[in-house]
């Protein structure tokens, strides 16, 4: 059995009963040095705790490892032990002896704050750091937690009982332990970091001279050639992508470029030209895929929806509207089937049209990437009216917005008073939500709703429900953790409508997209002509539907 000591947070229970509680151990987490002849740092992996608990008979909480001295034990369930995402995490309601009354008291006091636990690992993994090491623990065999007065004490306890305890861990070979050149480039960046802290804090202190200071550097020294390496790599493989294609992409760039400024029988235009009609042009994929890049930037509703490709423009997807249900049943009677309810939704395609008019003057003297500037303009145009469409298209000539769908009444929450929304409703709203759908969702509503949320308190008159945080590389705002998606076609708080929505788009709403965005350039026409312009024309075939009720819940003022 190996031991492990953590200083940990053990708290007792104020409301007067003998129950300890707090973490053994974090998992994803380095520990200190480790190990006697050898140094290691050691992790163990999120998940392993658990598998450990499950496939284990019986785990006791004991008093310093003394095995005449049990605390608590999950065989009758006075010892509870769980992983959750920060680790393993212990709750035990001690035993009234007298031993246990003692330890208690000793926790109680803050006497006793160390936990340690007794294990076994069955697959690990190792690495070699130049001054050490570093373990993974996948999968671990749990025998005991205890809490202990000092790492000294439980060792000498154990061995003086004749405990099997592994006193210094058999590392692999060296040549076993995977080495420099075979970490990916993040992997020796993260091992660099952590190096360079470590040779920093023997600077700090003065110990230049070690020899373990000069591994150190000497090992940061072979990492910086191998990311070097590394960088050349990715350099070379840029250049081959740079002639495999990027050099059509810039020649199609020039060519489009050339035909706003009216270059027609430029070798540029003649290039990318493929449309019979004269005065239209359309326009190279690499720039239609750029705005359909942009839209996905600048329409997140589209971009958290679930997409189902089409070819033919029309799909019949299946929505769940009921989970169905068990029976309790006598011996020998018959059960009835109890079916998921499902009911087919179509989605067929709905033409949505942007068309953008320049001036031939200004595409002549513009001082400005005139390409990125008609990109932006189309996909802007197009991502507003598809996120409007989203929340409340009318399902005839636009998508089937979430406010516009027939829901079941328990995907609405009234509000407790008239006209109003206070803490308790978003919180209810936010309850009413499956948790397991919780996950990806976002809250949308309008600006003037946003402003009110924002002021909410708590008891103790604290603005708590909106956050900023970061994230992609840039800011955002948050309510309960879940981001906010700021609309103005969402309802106000004043005309008694679904004034904030809850929505999972990923598996509330589904998009058909018969394909990417076909623009055509136009200038040749007789309008075009006469007014000195150029219009160019974005096309895009999709539609939208709710695919489940239950990832959607609209807050409704009552």
């Amino acid at each position: 059995m190996e031991l492990r000591f953590n200083q940990t947070a053990i708290q007792t229970n104020e409301d007067g009963s003998m129950t300890v509680s707090g973490y053994v151990n974090k998992t994803e987490t380095k520990s200190k040095m480790l190990g006697r002849n050898q140094k290691f740092k050691e992790v163990i992996k999120r998940g392993a705790w658990q598998r450990a608990i499950d496939k284990a008979e019986e785990i006791h909480f004991l008093a310093e490892h003394d095995k005449s001295k049990i605390l608590a034990s999950t065989r009758n369930g006075s010892l509870e032990l769980r992983e959750d995402d920060q680790g393993l995490y212990m709750e035990a309601t001690i035993s009234p002896t007298s031993w246990g009354k003692d330890y208690h008291q000793l926790i109680k006091d803050g006497i006793l704050q160390n936990m340690s636990f007794g294990f076994r690992s069955v697959k690990d993994a190792w690495r070699n750091m130049g001054s050490h090491f570093e373990r993974t623990v996948n999968e671990l065999d749990l025998f005991e937690v205890s809490v202990v007065r000092d790492p000294a004490y439980a060792s000498s306890s154990i061995c003086a009982r004749g405990i099997d305890l592994v006193e210094d861990i058999e590392i692999p070979n060296i040549q076993e332990v995977k080495e420099v050149k075979d970490m990916n480039k993040k992997a020796l960046i993260e091992l660099r970091n952590e190096l360079l802290e470590e040779s920093q804090t023997l600077e700090t202190r003065g110990l230049t001279n070690d020899l373990e200071y000069e591994q150190l550097k000497s090992r940061i020294k072979d990492i910086d050639m191998q990311l070097k390496k590394y960088e050349a790599k990715e350099v070379r493989n840029n250049m081959i992508d740079i002639l495999n294609g990027a050099d059509e992409k810039i020649d199609e760039k020039r060519g489009f470029e050339a035909f706003l400024k009216s270059h027609f029988n430029s070798e540029e235009v003649r290039a990318i030209t493929t449309s019979a009609v004269p005065g239209q042009l359309v326009v190279p994929t690499s720039i239609a895929d750029e705005i359909v890049k942009k839209l996905e930037e600048v329409a997140p509703l589209f971009s958290l929806s679930k997409k189902f490709p089409s070819v033919s423009g029309r799909l019949d997807v299946l929505k769940e509207t009921d989970i169905g249900g068990a029976q309790w049943l006598d011996e020998m009677e018959n059960a009835t089937v109890q079916d998921f309810a499902m009911e087919k939704v179509t989605l067929e395609q709905k033409r949505l049209t942007a068309a953008v008019e320049l001036s031939q003057n200004m595409i002549n003297d513009a001082g400005f990437d005139i390409v990125a500037y008609v990109v932006d303009l189309v996909a802007q145009r197009i991502a507003n009216a598809l996120n409007r469409a989203i929340i409340n298209g009318n399902g005839v000539k636009q998508p089937q917005g979430f406010l516009t769908a027939t829901l079941p009444s328990d995907s609405n929450v009234t509000t407790a008073a008239i006209g109003e929304i206070d803490t308790d409703d978003i919180l209810g709203l936010f309850n009413s939500m499956n948790p397991q759908l919780v996950e990806g969702a976002v809250f949308i509503m309008n600006r003037s709703t946003f402003n009110t949320v924002s002021k909410l308190k708590d008891g103790n008159n604290n603005y708590y429900l909106v956050d900023m945080k970061n994230g992609n590389g840039y800011k955002y705002y948050t309510v309960l953790g879940l981001p906010v998606q700021i609309s103005d076609v969402m309802p106000d708080i004043l005309t008694g409508n679904k004034a904030i929505a809850l929505v999972n788009l990923g598996r509330a709403y589904g998009t058909l997209v018969k394909k990417g965005i076909e623009v055509k350039h136009i200038s040749g026409d007789t309008q075009q002509a006469l007014r000195g312009s150029q219009l160019i024309v974005a096309d895009m075939y999709l539609d939208g539907k709710v695919i489940n009720d239950q990832a959607v819940k609209l807050l409704k003022i009552k």
